[in-house]
């Protein structure tokens, strides 16, 4: 369980170079409930993307607990890097907010805005700094369906 967040923002994106044609944008939501031990976590990414590739990941997390204690402390227990820290950077925005028995976590990666080294610092990964990061719509939405989440175009 431990790295919960980071990791599914890693498996779920596929990393491939695609075309640079620029269509209209659209939103694709990715979403999935689950409960681990008696909290409940609920994620739901929207990719803003141009049909090939995604240009913006909006992540919103919600641990909800039958106590704020119990959510703080499988959120705690999934924090793995200071994102608040990375927060400071173009291209990634950060934040937890709680809210009754809930803690929120909201993250943005601009993928137009983020340099490679800080995209590497918030996801693990280690992408050649000298190429513009580009993610593949059609793998990344391959990857959230073979993890479970619902998808929803718009």
């Amino acid at each position: 369980m431990k790295k919960l967040l980071s990791l599914l923002t890693v498996i779920a994106i596929a990393f491939t170079l695609v075309g640079c044609s620029k269509a209209e944008e659209k939103k694709t939501t990715a979403s999935i409930k689950s409960n681990v031990g008696e909290v409940e976590l609920e994620i739901v990414l929207e990719l803003y993307h141009d049909g090939e590739v995604v240009n913006k990941q909006v992540q919103k997390g919600t641990f909800t607990g039958k106590t704020l204690e119990e959510a703080e402390n499988l959120y705690n227990s999934n924090v793995t890097v200071d994102y608040n820290e990375l927060a400071k950077q173009d291209g990634f925005d950060y934040s937890v907010e709680k809210e009754g028995n809930s803690i929120i976590e909201n993250l943005t990666i601009d993928f137009d805005k983020i340099s490679t080294d800080t995209y590497n610092k918030v996801t693990g990964q280690s992408l050649d700094t000298s190429k513009k990061i580009q993610i593949s719509y059609e793998q990344t939405v391959n990857q959230f369906k073979q993890q479970g989440f619902t998808i929803t175009e718009e």
